[in-house]
C-alpha cells in the first residue's frame, strides 16, 4: 500500500469568521492599507474597513474578537482600530495577523 508522510499532518479548518479574516487580508493585500479612516480616496482601507467591505456587521465584530483572543488589543468602542493606526502598524503586518487568526 502507498503511504505519504503528508497523510500525517493536521489540516485546519476554517471557519465563517476565518473565512472573512482572509478575505480581509486579501482586500488589504489588493488595495492598500490605511490608518485613521475606513476608506480613502485611493481605495485603501483599514482593517474595520477591510471587515466591511468583505463582510457583515456581526461578522466584523466576531473577527475582532478573535483578534483580540488572539492577543491583539481591543476597546468596546472601537476594536481593534488602535492597533490599526498605531504609528509603527504597517499593512504587511496587519494582513499578516489576519491571516495567522483565522486559522488558529
Amino acid at each position: 500500500m502507498l503511504y505519504d508522510k503528508k497523510w500525517d499532518q493536521e489540516v485546519k479548518v476554517v471557519d465563517e469568521v476565518g473565512q472573512v479574516m482572509l478575505k480581509a487580508a486579501d482586500y488589504l493585500e489588493e488595495h492598500g492599507h490605511c490608518k485613521h479612516v475606513l476608506f480613502n480616496d485611493k481605495g485603501a482601507v483599514c482593517i474595520r474597513g477591510a471587515f466591511m467591505k468583505v463582510g457583515s456587521f456581526a461578522q466584523l465584530n466576531e473577527a475582532e474578537l478573535r483578534l483580540k483572543e488572539f492577543g491583539i488589543p481591543w476597546n468596546e468602542l472601537i476594536g481593534v482600530v488602535d492597533w490599526n493606526n498605531a504609528p509603527e502598524r504597517t499593512g504587511e503586518e496587519v494582513i499578516a495577523v489576519l491571516r495567522a487568526a483565522a486559522c488558529p
